[in-house]
């Protein structure tokens, strides 16, 4: 099984502070990803935070992994409030689970 195919889960913590919309945004990147010819790290990073652009706020998301090194920069409209957080993903191989670091 390929990495982030299996099962995916949030704690409990993620469930109730993440909008459910930005839960199924993290793992669309995450997907999308899976289509390319570069492997996926066990441990994918979303660093969230609020930014500025042209007089408007939006929602930047910066992507990421080790290994490879990897990363990547996105800007959305802010879909319901803007968050100031890093996420985890982490795939065991049977599983993926979406977490805080200090739930680690």
């Amino acid at each position: 099984m390929s990495m982030f195919s299996g099962k995916r889960y949030a704690t409990h913590s993620i469930d109730s502070e993440t909008p459910l919309a930005l839960q199924l945004l993290l793992w669309k990147l995450i997907d999308e990803k899976k289509t390319t010819a570069e492997p996926l790290d066990y441990l994918q990073v979303f660093e969230l935070s609020p930014q500025n652009k042209d007089g408007k706020a939006v929602q930047q998301i910066i992507h990421r992994q080790k290994v490879p090194s990897r990363s990547e920069i996105h800007l959305l409209p802010i879909i319901e409030k803007p968050f100031h957080t890093t996420i985890w993903v982490i795939d065991d191989g049977d599983y993926a689970i979406m977490l805080y670091p200090n739930e680690y």
